[in-house]
């Protein structure tokens, strides 16, 4: 898992956030105990996956054809958007709307995410020469408190991620959508082929449940 205030955390000595509760109930109904192993770095959470260091992914993926060579995906957990985070501004011409409007910006987004994907999609489609800065060591969270606190100017994230900060953030615009929803699943290491079986059946049942 990576480490924010929406999947995982400690607050008071008690873990807590959304992807944990989740696997917290999955090992539950297992009747196994539940190891957290924690990275907010995208490239070494695969590797880590690949590697069978760890049995499960538990972080918002997006299904990709290179991604699914390496590891399977779980039945989804959820679906998302992607949008731009930006600094609102009292000056409309300021804000970025649309896509074409991010020619030759200069945009932060986490290394082997589906955001620098998206962010080079664009340039190679439209032209737009947008410099992407990939970074590693900092999750979609931190991005989106830098463009708060001013230190870079544009970031992209989830829109449930976005959503969620900016009732902390209060001068982040999140209002630019940047691509159709797109569901979200976790990963889980190739040869574990019936752990997924029991996964898939197990959040089928939960995702529709009152606790999800």
């Amino acid at each position: 898992m990576d480490y924010n205030s929406i999947n995982y955390f400690i607050y008071k000595g008690k873990a807590l956030g959304f992807q944990y509760d989740i696997a917290k109930a999955f090992a539950d109904y297992l009747g196994v105990h539940l190891e957290v192993v924690v990275s907010n770095n995208l490239e070494d959470s695969f590797k880590i996956l690949e590697n069978g260091e760890c049995h499960i992914l538990a972080t918002s993926l997006a299904r990709t054809e290179e991604r699914a060579q390496k590891f399977n995906f779980s039945f989804p957990i959820g679906e998302s958007a992607t949008v731009l985070v930006q600094r609102k501004s009292r000056d409309s011409s300021y804000i970025i709307k649309d896509v074409q409007q991010l020619k030759n910006k200069t945009v932060y987004a986490k290394n082997k995410s589906e955001y620098e994907k998206t962010l080079k999609n664009f340039n190679k489609k439209y032209n737009l020469n947008i410099k992407i800065i990939s970074v590693k060591n900092f999750s979609t969270e931190d991005l989106i408190g830098m463009v708060s606190h001013k230190e870079i100017d544009y970031s992209i994230s989830d829109e449930n991620i976005a959503y969620i900060n900016s009732r902390h953030f209060r001068n982040i615009n999140i209002s630019t959508i940047l691509s159709d929803k797109r569901k979200l699943a976790w990963g889980i290491n190739k040869k574990q082929t019936e752990l997924k079986t029991v996964l898939d059946k197990w959040l089928k049942g939960f995702v529709g449940s009152y606790t999800y």
